[in-house]
């Protein structure tokens, strides 16, 4: 059997094949560039007759940029869910056109815009296009760190707005009641404990044990503890651990969870339930959304409870108080309150 073909900027791994049918070895056409031939197969024979080695296997190519990245994703992304969603990202770039062909110090901006123009046509929003772009960058600039390339990229972002749905205590109510009066406690307790301690959906999901093939798991990481929840860096957004403050009612409604999420959820199930409410209360607002939810604990904390934004941001979970002011939405019935106590200098002022 010959050696596996490496040549700088390209990979190979070798896969056992177990059908017999047409497989063949991986060979290089003769090209004026080896990392653009394509890959063509002929049948495997094992020199040794006797090996107990199946006949037949498959060289695999692999790019740099892959090889790189599998090298370091545990260190780079540290949280489970981040390094899943990143990686999945940059294998979409290597698997656009001819990128797999490129080695790390050739990628250029302009290789990472006609694949976000692509992503674009094909119904990706802005802030979808700028997390893959963030992935990419993420990727090159540590290239930069190992010497593989002299220069980061530098990405023009698209401009994003901030999502500015929250829903109204009369909206909270309804959804609630929907999901109780439709048997669904669950998605009630869910509800519930979102607009009350602003958490994520998947800081939730952690409160019990979620199966969810290769796509990620929960596997009770968050603790309900006396008066909060707390959540280990390795499930937050941050990578920073959390304590997230709640009321009674709201610690027995996470330790409802614990259980009932376990028994009840699957992501179709969720989101087959959500669309089912968003039908009923706001059939035709896109923005009604479960990360709302969060926007609503926030705008409350703000607005009635007068919460400083510094705490706002801790319970958010928010390293960046920016951020959190994209989450704190002024309410209509208080700026009319507002507006109602504002008089200065009326005692000067005479309405003839």
């Amino acid at each position: 059997m010959s050696e596996p073909i490496y040549t700088q900027g390209s990979f190979f791994v070798e896969h056992q094949l177990t059908s017999s049918a047409d497989l063949t070895e991986t060979v290089r056409n003769s090209s004026a560039d080896p990392r653009k031939s394509q890959l063509t197969k002929k049948p495997y024979t094992s020199a040794d007759p006797n090996t107990t080695t199946p006949h037949n296997t498959l060289q695999v190519y692999k790019s740099e940029l892959i090889t790189f990245m599998e090298k370091h994703e545990e260190r780079l992304w540290p949280n489970p869910k981040t390094r899943q969603n990143t990686t999945a990202r940059i294998r979409r770039f290597d698997e656009f056109s001819n990128h797999s062909e490129l080695r790390v110090s050739e990628i250029t901006v302009l290789h990472i815009y006609d694949w976000l123009d692509d992503e674009r046509q094909r119904g990706l929003s802005g802030s979808s296009i700028n997390r893959y772009g963030a992935a990419m960058s993420s990727i090159l600039g540590f290239a930069v760190e190992a010497k593989l390339r002299s220069d980061p990229v530098k990405l023009r972002y698209v401009k994003e707005f901030a999502r500015k749905r929250y829903l109204t205590n009369i909206e909270v109510a309804r959804l609630i009641g929907f999901f109780k009066d439709s048997g669904d406690d669950w998605m009630a307790d869910m509800c519930y404990v979102a607009v009350n301690t602003g958490m994520r959906l998947g800081e939730i999901l952690s409160l019990g044990k979620v199966n969810s093939g290769i796509l990620y798991s929960h596997n009770k990481e968050a603790q309900v503890q006396d008066d909060c929840v707390y959540l280990p860096a390795h499930i937050t957004k941050t990578s920073h651990e959390r304590y997230v403050s709640c009321n009674p009612d709201v610690r027995k409604a996470c330790l409802r969870l614990v259980d009932s999420i376990s028994e009840n959820f699957t992501h179709r199930k969720f989101y087959d339930r959500w669309e089912e409410a968003r039908m009923r209360i706001a059939p035709n607002d896109k923005e009604f959304v479960f990360h709302a939810l969060r926007h609503t604990c926030a705008s409350t904390m703000a607005n009635e409870l007068k919460t400083n934004t510094l705490i706002i941001a801790e319970q958010l979970g928010h390293r960046n108080i920016q951020t959190t002011n994209k989450y704190v939405h002024s309410k209509p019935e208080h700026k009319a309150q507002f507006a109602g106590m504002m008089n200065i200098g009326g005692s000067e002022i005479r309405i003839e």
